[in-house]
């Protein structure tokens, strides 16, 4: 299912001038118990810097799912079986993260991970203070390979174990509005326009852009586009729903 990716063009990281802190660049998994051939579930957490009083950078989640996720996605797209990402802020100890998971072998995640500690825009957000930090390699000691892991446990087995596709196709429709709104952008950013940019404002504000048209593209297409033809999916059936806003579909 990785393939689905491949039709995304490539985007260049931008290379703002900051003196990062320092990332470890390569460390070895502890060794899955059940073979090198089985598919476990791995984690990428990045906490974002929230400061009190100040909203949720919601951008940031965009900007590390274009620049930082969607390049490893295309290069391991056929070792890939699952992925999806995770967003959530709240004011406790998680705070504002970020999380990609992804299913696959040992190998594959070792080469991930590994790509990521050696990505410098990381380390040039967190010298601007935007990222707290990035957990890799501690995140992943004890891997699983049950497909329904990472489902939520009040769910019946049968949707734990069906729910990942369903997370992963949110995903890469979400991906793909980024990737549309970013190359449709008055001002994309590519590798040849922007290469000798030390800006790294220039950055933000351009995902600020992104992330508000993903806003309203929700607002307006989201309850028909996803919601009412999910709803046809299922025949249209009732359905409960606990929540404290209005829906609409």
């Amino acid at each position: 299912m990785g393939v689905c990716l491949l039709w995304l063009s490539a985007c260049a990281v931008v290379s703002p001038v900051v003196t990062p802190p320092a990332l470890p660049v390569s460390a070895e998994l502890p060794q899955a118990q059940e073979g090198m051939d089985k598919n476990y579930w791995w984690f990428v957490r990045v906490k974002v810097v929230w400061p009190e009083e100040e909203p949720i950078a919601w951008y940031m989640d965009v900007l590390l799912a274009h620049q930082l996720f969607k390049p490893v996605l295309l290069k391991y797209a056929h070792d890939i079986e699952l992925w999806r990402f995770h967003r959530r802020a709240g004011r406790d100890k998680a705070g504002h993260r970020f999380s990609f998971i992804f299913y696959a072998r040992e190998a594959t995640a070792t080469a991930i991970l590994n790509n990521l500690a050696e990505n410098p825009l990381i380390p040039k957000l967190m010298g601007a203070n935007r990222v707290e930090k990035i957990v890799l390699y501690e995140a992943n000691k004890k891997p699983n390979s049950a497909i329904e892991a990472t489902s939520d446990k009040n769910w019946s087995l049968t949707m734990q174990r069906a729910w990942p596709y369903f997370a992963m196709g949110g995903s890469q429709v979400w991906l793909s509005l980024i990737d549309q709104y970013a190359a449709s952008a008055e001002h994309s950013l590519t590798h040849d326009s922007l290469e000798n940019n030390d800006d790294i404002e220039a950055l933000l504000a351009f995902y600020r852009q992104i992330d508000e048209k993903i806003v309203t593209t929700w607002e307006e297409e989201g309850g028909h586009a996803f919601l009412h033809h999910l709803n046809a999916l299922f025949g249209y059936g009732d359905v409960a729903i606990y929540e404290r806003r209005m829906i609409r579909f």
